[in-house]
């Protein structure tokens, strides 16, 4: 699948460039990675996210069913 990325900055893209150079991987190999290390991270977030609101949510039934003892 191919996806274009429009109107970017010319400082960003050399700066992109930079970075793919300093890695010794083409400009392509460089955003596909990055790409993935950040949709990565997004998923783990998101899962932290969730996480904590169900130990939140236990943490408030706790305290509910204290009361009520």
């Amino acid at each position: 699948m191919e996806i274009k990325v429009r109107n970017i900055g010319l400082v960003e893209v050399k700066k992109i460039d930079e970075m793919a150079k300093e890695k010794r991987i083409s400009q392509q190999e460089f955003l596909e990675y990055r790409l993935k290390s950040w949709l990565s991270f997004h998923k783990q977030m998101t899962r932290k996210y969730n996480l904590e609101k169900l130990i939140n949510k236990n943490i408030q039934w706790k305290k509910i069913s204290d009361l009520e003892i």
